[in-house]
């Protein structure tokens, strides 16, 4: 962000009365003006929307005199409005602080959006928080390299994470920056027709993830659910699909408080939740959680795929496990009965 200082600027005639000012001998009119772009840096850099407190001119001039005898010189120019002020164009500023003239005139965003949009876009450059949304909307697994494949959001349109100009993120609400909770995968022709809007706004549907047009989309989330154990989770292909709870949803949440699942989605499961760890809610589909100190799933090896968990031998309940002290006792009772039976078959012989 930056305060403009435009071309016209030298024209306008409440900048040259104040700056005309030094034909007398007066440099207050330049001092003012001086003051004027300082204070207009602070608000942008700040975004304060054009008011500017008197602390803040303060700690400019380090002088609380001067700085109120400039902020009225540009007061009375019209260029700064005072609390209770009448210009209709202008909203009032709080006690001890002056506003700027007709700030949005000089077409400033607005200091939310621009917090908005440097939060959505900070987003969008975490990595965890990108392969977080690409792990709750894929289909499939995660191929070598760390490719993925998921369905639009919007339209469920298949598109793949290495092919960037058929997709985009999303936010659902595009007000919001809030996490993967509120990001989707979305192809490049709904994205552009939703735009800054909600999907009601826009008169699009937001279907569950991995939802392909002809499946059944998801329900209602239900008052109360139980997350299903590993146990009781049907498999398909060597790989766990997971429904989960109120308390399971692998990225923080879905703006509909759903989660995924690759089987074929069925209104009367439960589904809905909030507040589970991605790497261990996902540890059941690739085998593994994310590495040591923060390491993203996809990136954990240099092939981007996941090593299967080695099998682990069970024990036999019809041959239990013999103690190492009783094995070693029962051989030497039976090396002493056998001594015993070759000295009786000596003295037969005698």
């Amino acid at each position: 962000m930056f305060f403009q200082l435009g071309d016209e600027l030298r024209g306008n005639p409440k900048i040259q009365r104040l700056a005309r000012r030094a034909m007398t001998g007066d440099l207050s009119g330049l001092a003012a003006l001086g003051m004027w772009a300082l204070a207009g840096t602070a608000c942008q850099q700040a975004l304060t929307d054009g008011v500017i407190a008197v602390e803040t001119l303060v700690s400019d001039t380090l002088n609380l005199e001067v700085a109120t005898q400039l902020a009225g010189m540009l007061v009375e120019e019209g260029l700064w409005h005072a609390p209770g002020h009448s210009c209709e164009r202008c909203v009032q500023p709080p006690q001890g602080s002056f506003i700027f003239h007709d700030w949005f005139d000089l077409r400033y965003d607005r200091g939310e959006d621009v917090r908005v949009t440097r939060g959505k876009r900070a987003e969008l450059k975490n990595r965890k928080i990108t392969d977080a949304v690409w792990l709750r909307d894929r289909v499939g697994g995660v191929e070598r390299g760390g490719n993925m494949v998921a369905p639009c959001r919007y339209c469920g349109t298949k598109v793949q994470r290495k092919d960037r100009s058929t997709w985009q993120y999303d936010h659902v609400e595009p007000t919001k920056y809030v996490g993967a909770a509120n990001i989707v995968i979305a192809c490049t022709d709904c994205n552009k027709q939703k735009q800054q809007r909600t999907p009601a706004e826009a008169g699009m549907v937001l279907h569950r993830p991995g939802w392909m047009p002809g499946q059944a989309d998801w329900s209602a989330p239900p008052k109360s659910a139980e997350r299903n154990t590993v146990e009781d989770t049907p498999r398909r292909g060597g790989a766990v699909m997971v429904e989960a709870g109120r308390d399971a949803n692998p990225v923080e949440g879905t703006p509909s408080g759903q989660v995924e699942s690759s089987l074929p989605w069925n209104p009367s499961s439960p589904a809905a939740g909030t507040d589970v760890d991605l790497p261990d809610a996902h540890a059941l589909d690739w085998g593994q959680a994310a590495g040591e100190g923060g390491e993203d799933p996809v990136e954990a090896n240099a092939s981007g795929q996941v090593e299967p968990a080695p099998s682990l031998r069970r024990a036999n309940p019809l041959r239990p496990a013999t103690a190492p002290a009783a094995a070693a006792a029962e051989q030497s009772g039976c090396l002493r009965a056998h001594a015993r039976v070759r000295a009786g078959r000596g003295r037969a012989g005698n």
